[in-house]
């Protein structure tokens, strides 16, 4: 390359090769974070209409090989429907204000049931507005405009059912609703009682205290812990995959990552062995689906 040229040359597949091997083995990056990386590396090249080794076996092979010897520890764990329970009885007692008592009650509830991520309803620019809140006589429509998933797409509608019980999500977030301040439609329809925004922060923290209240480890329980449990929860009542996947609104294969039970798609698991404990606490035997 002369000098002024203001074009470089494309990296070669060696330096490619390299840049990878120091992602991994120097900097301990997650398999999904180092691909980002290539996918970017091969977008600017596209976008030069430079070589981008789109095909190329050894990059391929070793991204393969990354994701192979990537170990780590997920701490996050399912909050089963028992533990959902058992936190929201403990709320008025660890929050000690009666009104984030019903936000936060509410908050989770609506996660659990409807497989919502943190930022859909608490410190997000996709968390969901007031105008997004339907109240009917027998359910909730929450609508998503937008998600992490589907920042472009159709606005997406999430249905909270009226149950039986004290625990109910239909009947927790009308207490709350009833407790809300007025505000203008465009409002989070998750707020502080003098209409100030709930932060993530802040609902972080009160998975730790409840967690520390119920004698379970506060590092495992956290706001991604409700979907994690809902998914968990349908799998080992023998939902589908396409079933679970389509209520969790996942684009893709991630939904896997969610279902802390034996029920994986491809698992090696002995159906064969004895009952095991279900997230609600139950024993249960063999999976009546083999999808998952």
């Amino acid at each position: 390359m002369e000098i002024g040229d203001p074009t470089p040359p494309p990296p070669s597949e060696e330096t490619l090769i390299r840049f990878i091997s120091y992602l991994s083995l120097i900097r301990g990056l997650a398999p999904t974070t180092i691909k980002t990386y290539i996918a970017g590396v091969r977008y600017h090249l596209k976008a030069s209409a430079r070589p981008a080794f789109e095909n190329s076996f050894l990059i391929q092979k070793l991204l393969v090989g990354c994701t192979r010897s990537y170990i780590t520890e997920n701490k996050r764990e399912g909050l089963s429907l028992q533990e959902l329970n058992q936190f929201l009885d403990a709320l008025p007692q660890v929050s000690q204000n009666p009104y984030l008592a019903k936000l936060f009650g509410a908050a989770m509830a609506t996660s659990y049931h409807g497989l919502m991520r943190p930022g859909e309803l608490i410190g997000s620019l996709h968390a969901i507005k007031f105008s997004d809140v339907k109240v009917f006589q027998s359910k909730i429509l929450l609508t998503l405009q937008h998600s992490k998933a589907n920042q472009n797409g159709q606005p997406e509608v999430i249905e909270i059912p009226k149950l039986h019980g004290p625990h109910c999500p239909y009947k927790l977030l009308r207490a709350f609703l009833s407790a809300r301040p007025s505000t203008p439609p465009d409002f989070p329809f998750f707020i502080r009682g003098d209409g100030s925004k709930i932060s993530s922060q802040a609902y972080t923290q009160i998975f730790r205290d409840l967690a520390v209240h119920s004698t379970l480890d506060p590092r495992c329980k956290t706001p991604h812990s409700p979907r994690i449990g809902k998914a968990t929860a349908m799998a080992e009542e023998g939902a589908t995959s396409y079933s679970i996947q389509t209520a969790g609104r996942w684009r893709s294969n991630a939904y896997k990552a969610y279902i802390r039970s034996d029920f994986r798609e491809g698992s090696d698991l002995d159906h064969r062995q004895g009952p095991r404990k279900r997230s609600n606490g139950t024993m249960g035997g063999r999976a009546r689906t083999s999808t998952i």
